[in-house]
């Protein structure tokens, strides 16, 4: 019972994606939600000011409901501007946080992080500074009084209309597509597809979608969560059982990529950003766990020998860093507050 949610979860996501006739009934349903949708955004954009900051903000987020790999995504971006001199920041809703946050939460070098989120922690983790909070232009003002970063960059919140952004990059699941193309909970769109139209970048994960940017995820390495330093050989794990455990919005991709190193896996499907206590990892075969990055931010206290963590990486087109990098330039330009020269970095070398 303890994972129940989680399968719930991965039955509706399977009558969103898989079953198109049950969902030829709710269509009526679904126009009318999407009316809804249509009418909340026109008020918001049309009657509420957005304030813009110094900082430049992107937002990186998507018009589907679960994983389309946005923090890999966020991080890779991250790394890129930081990389060449830039003062960085994320902010965050905060999903999955261990208890809530009321109010916006800003990460310093005093911030208890035992809390958070696994995505705050994987930020925190690598360097960055991290804004948490439901009210999004709330976070990113404080992020700008307390830290003063060159760029905000805002993990999901597309359909935060009230939030100022000077660069949108959706990220579209290739493989999986938009489903029935029905609006929630009839279907697992968020807005209408029409919405792609009107964002700056298009990132498609897997397959490529019309004139979107690629991206696909490759393993890196496996390495026990107790000593993370040092990496596990893969043919140990090869043609053995171990349960692969996950809480996270598509677990399908994790599980094939465990299938495609020849391992056998025992599937433990979770909630999205579930908080996992030691007794969910406890089991009576004693064969080995594999989990995500993004999970085991929240295991390492646990202390668990057989316990390991599938590291992975991101590939994607070349022409999205050059691109990217030439729309920022653009960008300071156009505000005329960050004075900085840019240079393209060379990505054949």
């Amino acid at each position: 019972m303890r994972n129940y949610r989680g399968a719930l979860e991965h039955l509706i996501t399977s009558y969103w994606y898989f079953d198109s006739y049950t969902s030829l009934l709710f269509s009526p349903l679904s126009i009318l939600a999407l009316l809804v949708v249509k009418i909340r955004r026109f008020i918001l954009i049309s009657f509420f000011q957005r304030k813009e900051v110094r900082p430049v903000v992107i937002v990186v987020g998507n018009i589907t409901v679960g994983g389309t790999g946005k923090t890999p995504l966020v991080m890779y971006i991250a790394n890129l501007f930081s990389n060449r001199g830039f003062k960085v920041a994320i902010a965050l809703r905060g999903y999955g946080s261990v208890k809530p946050i009321k109010t916006e939460w800003i990460s310093d070098s005093d911030s208890d992080d035992a809390y958070l989120s696994d995505e705050a922690k994987l930020f925190i983790n690598n360097g960055f500074i991290v804004g948490i909070g439901k009210n999004r232009p709330a976070v990113i003002e404080k992020i700008e009084d307390k830290h003063a970063p060159d760029i905000i960059i805002c993990d999901d919140g597309m359909q935060h209309y009230q939030l100022h952004r000077n660069l949108e990059i959706c990220v579209v699941d290739g493989m999986r597509g938009f489903g029935n193309n029905q609006i929630i909970p009839f279907g697992p769109l968020r807005e209408s597809t029409a919405r792609l139209k009107s964002v700056d970048m298009i990132i498609s994960k897997d397959k490529r979608f019309d004139s979107a940017y690629l991206m696909k995820y490759k393993v890196s390495r496996i390495y026990s969560i107790k000593y993370p330093d040092y990496d596990m050989l893969i043919y140990p794990l090869q043609n053995s059982k171990v349960h692969a455990v996950t809480g996270i919005g598509n677990p399908g991709q994790f599980f094939s990529m465990l299938r495609s190193l020849d391992i056998k896996i025992i599937e433990h499907v979770f909630p999205d950003h579930y908080n996992f206590s030691e007794n969910d990892l406890m089991f009576d075969d004693g064969l080995p766990i594999v989990m995500t990055e993004k999970d085991a931010v929240k295991c390492i206290d646990f202390g668990l020998d057989n316990c390991y963590v599938l590291s992975i990486m991101l590939e994607i087109d070349e022409k999205f860093s050059l691109d990217l990098l030439n729309k920022l330039e653009v960008i300071l330009d156009d505000k005329q507050k960050i004075t900085r020269n840019i240079s393209v970095p060379n990505l054949q070398g």
